[in-house]
């Protein structure tokens, strides 16, 4: 059985359709957002998903999930009706920019760019530490350097804005 359904998380908008027609508890996703599209196999056992050998707990809530693994909680809004077309109408509409923001929680221990500066797509901008490690954000496409709203040292939560690059 196919079921589409339109997920708002961490600011973001995706249409996600899933697949539960597989024997087993077998299920297949297809997420589509802004920057591309993603299929994903996994499997569902009650109210937890193991997807790329990931387990997710999922929480329902009013008019949402919850997806919690050992580390990390995200609230998920999700609707079965579109609202990603409008919302793409009104980004084409707004000057062409992109914030960057914070994938995971962690503490910034470098910038790498400063404002008026001409980055290329998969540039590192900003080194953030979590668990231990030092994950790089990478500049989605070419453009110069708008805004940075961070420093090193600065504690960022997901989705806390990083840098702004625009054309």
């Amino acid at each position: 059985m196919l079921k589409k359904y339109f997920v708002s998380a961490a600011g973001r908008e995706f249409a996600v359709t899933l697949d539960t027609s597989h024997a087993g508890g077998r299920l297949r996703l297809q997420i589509d957002s802004d920057t591309g599209t993603a299929e994903r196999v996994g499997r569902l056992l009650g109210n937890v998903a193991e997807v790329d050998g990931r387990l997710l707990e999922l929480e329902a809530f009013s008019d949402g999930v919850q997806l919690k693994t050992r580390h990390h909680r995200l609230e998920c809004h999700v609707s079965d009706r579109p609202r990603m077309a409008a919302a793409r109408g009104a980004a084409e509409a707004r000057s062409r920019h992109r914030v960057l923001t914070a994938p995971l929680p962690g503490q910034v221990t470098a910038v790498l760019v400063e404002p008026g500066e001409r980055v290329s797509a998969g540039q590192r901008v900003v080194l953030i530490e979590a668990m231990k490690m030092q994950n790089p954000i990478l500049a989605e496409r070419d453009g110069t350097v708008l805004q940075v709203f961070v420093t090193p040292g600065d504690t960022v939560q997901v989705a806390a804005r990083l840098v702004d690059i625009g054309d």
